[in-house]
This record gives structure tokens, sequence and C-alpha cells, in this order.
């Protein structure tokens, strides 16, 4: 009898441990953070100022330029939002301005006072580095800036500004104007091929520097030029040209020569509308986004073939109605900025 209750013992000790081995949840076992899952645009929480202008991102924090209230900051992708003005004058922040960013490096560009601001703490605070002819009533008003390493180049009317120094100091550099069909060219974007910077004007033109941005000379190429250009961009060795389209044009263009010459590469981009308004073409590095009316197409085959992304922006039934003006693409979202009712985003 002792020795059936010292067996009946052991058997309910075991079971006993063998029960407390088993798993039980953990922290650690609970599904992690789901990543973005917006698979149709969703408008952005920004009600502040409906003319944003730009955006850009350092990080996990994302900026807007916007048109009557200077910079504003988030990093919740887009869920609130906070004013980032520290450093700019009260005029400032009522015209105007885009952002730009190069590396962890803020740049600020008011459009109408032709001044460029600098924050190197996130947009905590910004100080002036270029404010050209102050004093003088031709002022070049600034369409872009773009940044090659160490240089900075800022398109104008007709001209080019180069810095090698982060802003610090600032050179007009050479163009040449030999044909009244590229008299003054507004220079409006600029990339490069990992050997050349190349330039888009708004008048059909596309110019190239051999030489780091110091100097530029037109491009002279039938399968391309005739088009309003809107953005230049480059992916490894390749450059892509997006061009307003029309009667015989493509509105994207690819060169794997540097420019010698240009393929069209716009398969799968349709418009609803007779014309097909081509407002931006911008890039990740890895994919290629371009943006029409109220539509963004993306490419991650260096544009052989393009799809629809997100679908139609909302309420965008007409030209005059919600312009798609930029696309960005940051923090698993690609965003867009419509010409007035603010910032729309789609999972990418």
């Amino acid at each position: 009898m002792k020795n059936l209750l010292l067996v009946l013992i052991v058997i309910i000790t075991f079971a006993s441990c063998k029960k407390d081995k088993s798993p039980t949840p953990t922290s650690s076992n609970a599904p992690a953070t789901p990543p973005p899952t917006t698979n149709t645009w969703a408008a952005v929480n920004f009600t502040i100022d409906n003319q944003v202008s730009s955006m850009t991102s350092i990080g996990t924090n994302i900026f807007i330029g916007t048109g009557t209230h200077g910079v504003f900051k988030s990093t919740d992708n887009g869920i609130s939002w906070i004013s980032v003005n520290n450093g700019l004058s009260s005029t400032d922040t009522t015209v105007s301005c885009k952002v730009y960013s190069n590396g962890s490096t803020l740049y600020l560009v008011t459009t109408y006072e032709h001044k460029i601001y600098q924050s190197t703490n996130n947009g905590a605070s910004w100080l002036p580095i270029w404010n050209y002819l102050v004093n003088s009533s031709s002022y070049p008003a600034i369409k872009s800036l773009n940044f090659f390493g160490s240089t900075i180049l800022i398109g104008s009317a007709g001209t080019v500004y180069k810095s090698t120094d982060n802003g610090v100091n600032w050179a007009q550099q050479t163009i040449p104007i030999t044909s009244p069909a590229i008299s003054a060219p507004w220079f409006i974007s600029f990339a490069t091929d990992g050997t050349n910077i190349f330039a888009a004007t708004d008048n059909s033109n596309i110019f190239k520097s051999i030489n780091n941005g110091s100097t530029f000379n037109p491009l002279i190429n039938d399968s391309i030029n005739g088009g309003y250009f809107k953005n230049v961009v480059g992916i490894g060795s390749k450059i892509f040209v997006a061009s307003e389209y029309s009667t015989g044009r493509k509105p994207v263009y690819m060169s794997t020569n540097s420019g010698n010459n240009w393929l069209p590469v716009s398969t799968g981009i349709t418009s609803p509308f007779s014309l097909m308004h081509i407002y931006s073409l911008t890039t990740d590095n890895t994919n290629l986004f371009v943006s029409l009316i109220n539509q963004v197409f993306v490419s991650n085959n260096d544009g052989a073939s393009w799809n629809q992304l997100g679908g139609d922006i909302p309420g965008s039934s007409g030209v005059s109605q919600k312009i798609v003006a930029f696309t960005y693409k940051t923090g698993g979202y690609v965003y867009a900025i419509t010409n007035a009712n603010g910032i729309y985003k789609v999972a990418y």
C-alpha cells in the first residue's frame, strides 16, 4: 500500500510539472504593428493651409512647405502636424515656400522673396544662407533646388546658380543662349546619371553639364525636344524626363546613353481627359512616379510598364478641381499634393 501511494505521488507530480512547462502567451508572441494597408487614396489630416507646395523627409520626420503658413512637420505619417518656423520672419511665412532635404539637412526656399534658409536640427530653427539681390527689383525667381553631394544647383530664369560648400557661397554658371527657341528658359529640374548633370527647362529643352554643373549646353534631339518639360530624374545611369502630352508625343522618355538618344517609356499611362496633363515625375531611386490631373502611375521597371496607384484622387473629376502637383514616397506611403485640397496618401 505504501509503495502504491508513492507511485501515485510520482505520477501526479510529473503531470503537474509537464503542465507547468506549457508555453504561455507573452508580449513577444503578440502580432507586430501592421504595415500601412491603405490601398486607396486617403486624405491626410492637414487643414491649416490648402496651398501645400512641396514635401520632403528626414528619417521618420515629414516636412511640408505651404503657401501662407510656412513649414510644418509630422512624425507620425501625417496624422498630426506642428509648425516649425523658428528663424523665419513673419513675412517669410506668408509667401509660398518649398522644402528640400539633403541627408540630415533641410533647405527652405521662399519662392517670391527668393531667399534660402537652412536647418540642421530637423526644422527646430532656420538660418538664412542665400538672399540674392535683395535691393533689386529684378529678383530671379527660384524654380528648383537639387543636390549632388556637397554641390547645390538653383534653377532660375535663364541661368543656374551653384554652391560647392552646402550653400555657404554661390556663383552664377555659364548657360549659352544661342537660339530664340531657348531664350531665357526656366530651369525647373536637375538630375544626374552618375557622370553628367541634366537640366530640364519649361520651354522644350534639355541641357547637359559634363563638369558638375559649371557649364551647361543644350541637347539637340528631335525625338524629345518640343514638349513642355516638367521634371528630369535619374535612376543609376538612366535619365528620365516628363513632358506635357500632345499629339505624337509621349509623357515620359528615357535615355541610357547620357542624353544622346531618347526612347518613349509610357506604356500603361492613360487619362480620361482629351489632353494628358503631366504635373510631375519623381523617383525614390527604385520606382518612378508620374502625376496626372487626378491620377498617379508607378513603374518599378524603369518605365517599361506603368500601373495606376490607388485609383483616382477623391473628388477630382475635372481639371480645375484637383490637380496632382507633386508625388513623394516615404515611410511606406506615397503622398500626392493637390492644388486645392491638400495632401492624400496611399500605401506602397
